[in-house]
């Protein structure tokens, strides 16, 4: 069966029952979906806090989707939830990508406390979420994508770029995507 989509970027349910998020929208992951859109990437983004989605809907909705790739991101006291996340998600997909303000700042961290993951993406991730898809839709043969870091020690993976870094000084324009995030729609005064 073919895949519906090459990359999901996710946010998983929230266990509070939803009074502990604000409903906002994913900007972050909507910019880098945009970014990828332009590169020709087929995407999702599922947001399952701010659909109203329980952790069934959640799953099923990734195993309709059967992405290849599944983007997290996240701050570093979420990382609980990624680890979570992570763990819900990881059967579901060939790759995970961690993108984030704890993929960013605590990269040896991010590698050793969640070993499921195939990738960090450093800071803005617009830049090189295509590239990194890129390399790996072609198999990943070769060196990794420049400026690509693979970790040290324990949390070393081989053929893969575990860090991959943005080009100084680039500066991605694109505007976010919310054609398809379901949850917001320009104009829309609330989630529901």
């Amino acid at each position: 069966m073919r895949r519906s989509v090459d990359i999901a970027l996710v946010r998983g349910p929230d266990d509070s029952g939803g009074s502990a998020r604000m409903p906002l929208p994913p900007l972050g992951m909507l910019h880098v979906a945009a970014a990828l859109e332009q590169a020709g990437w087929r995407v999702a983004v599922v947001d399952a806090a701010g659909e109203g989605l329980d952790e069934s809907g959640f799953l099923q909705r990734l195993r309709t989707l059967r992405p290849e790739v599944i983007g997290l991101s996240g701050m570093t006291p979420m990382r609980h939830l990624i680890a979570r996340d992570l763990r819900r998600i990881r059967p579901l997909c060939e790759k995970v990508v961690l993108g984030g303000v704890h993929a960013t700042r605590f990269q040896q961290q991010a590698l050793d406390e969640l070993p499921g993951v195939d990738a960090l993406v450093i800071g803005e991730g617009e830049a090189p979420a295509g590239g990194l898809m890129s390399w790996w839709s072609g198999g990943g043969h070769g060196a990794p994508p420049p400026e690509s870091w693979c970790g040290t020690g324990p949390s070393w993976r081989p053929q893969c770029p575990a860090i991959w870094m943005p080009s100084p000084g680039r500066r991605d324009t694109s505007l976010p995507t919310t054609d398809i995030a379901t949850s917001f729609r320009p104009g829309r005064a609330s989630r529901r």
